[in-house]
């Protein structure tokens, strides 16, 4: 990986973890209560890991 690829897979990840921050501030200002809810259910960004799931 060239010292520019390299530049450029840092530059974009930042970008995404700021707008990932934006967005979720966006979102619990929009929905409130709820979307508190819905996140304390659904993993942010790795799906399978299943953090507060309810027993089977």
């Amino acid at each position: 990986m060239s010292a520019s690829h390299l530049f450029l897979a840092a530059a974009v990840t930042g970008y995404i973890a700021i707008g990932i921050r934006f967005e979720e501030r966006d979102l619990r200002r929009t929905f409130g209560a709820a979307y508190d809810d819905y996140a304390t259910r659904v993993p942010a960004l790795l799906p399978w890991h299943l953090r507060g799931r309810p027993a089977e």
